[in-house]
């Protein structure tokens, strides 16, 4: 496997080429989420809506938002705003490899921990946290960071190749597995306890969060450069 910058240095190169592409729709989700919070604002209180084609516009948006976003997110930004500026974020702070595995953990773990935990709902053996967050969809999101983060930086057809000798091939596979359960680990912690503890979205926390624990643990345990 490649990747689309296959003769940058992946461990010291930062992708801001791909932060720059991402910086509109940032702004656009941002502007949007908020334009709809004051309108919801304005509502109820009693505002008016101001000019007909203003309103016409404002109605047809009510009626979209009404029927794509969940219930949950009716009054606060919506988690897509959230998941963009996350990966806006991982992508400016973290070299380019590090920041793909965040985006990555963000977008295989969090899906499989709700999966996971909707779908064995009713398991007598499926015990809860205190903020509601399921045991099997803390071990699936664990599995999943596990295996994402194995299958880019394994040393053979790995996203991310590592250079080896093969005589040393095992030790070196080694090192990657304890580096995935590692990251694994840490996304099943913030995806279950750190979103609630910091009040702050998950689809912006993971990112983030996940980045600053694998720069680190990747250069000890694979190497700066």
């Amino acid at each position: 496997m490649v990747t689309a910058f296959p003769d940058e240095r992946h461990r010291t190169w930062r992708a801001f080429p791909v932060a720059n592409a991402l910086a509109f729709p940032v702004a656009a989700g941002w502007a949007v989420g908020r334009w709809r919070l004051r309108r919801a604002r304005k509502k109820k209180n009693g505002a008016s809506s101001g000019a007909t084609n203003d309103a016409r516009l404002a109605r047809l948006a009510d009626a979209f938002f009404a029927n794509a976003l969940r219930e949950s997110e009716r009054d606060r930004v919506h988690g897509t705003a959230w998941y963009l500026l996350g990966a806006w974020i991982a992508l400016v702070l973290y070299p380019c490899d590090v920041a793909a595995l965040s985006i990555c953990a963000l977008a295989f773990c969090d899906p499989a921990a709700s999966v996971a935990g909707r779908a064995f709902r009713g398991a007598r053996n499926n015990k809860r946290f205190a903020n509601g967050k399921s045991a099997v969809g803390t071990f699936a999101c664990f599995l999943v960071g596990l295996g994402v983060t194995f299958a880019m930086f394994r040393a053979n057809n790995g996203v991310f190749n590592i250079e080896h000798d093969i005589e040393h091939e095992a030790a070196l596979e080694c090192r990657v597995l304890t580096f995935s359960a590692f990251v694994g680990g840490v996304v099943a912690g913030v995806e279950v306890f750190a979103a609630d503890a910091v009040h702050v979205n998950d689809n912006a926390l993971i990112p983030v969060v996940v980045g600053a624990a694998a720069w680190p643990a990747r250069g000890a345990l694979l190497g700066w450069a």
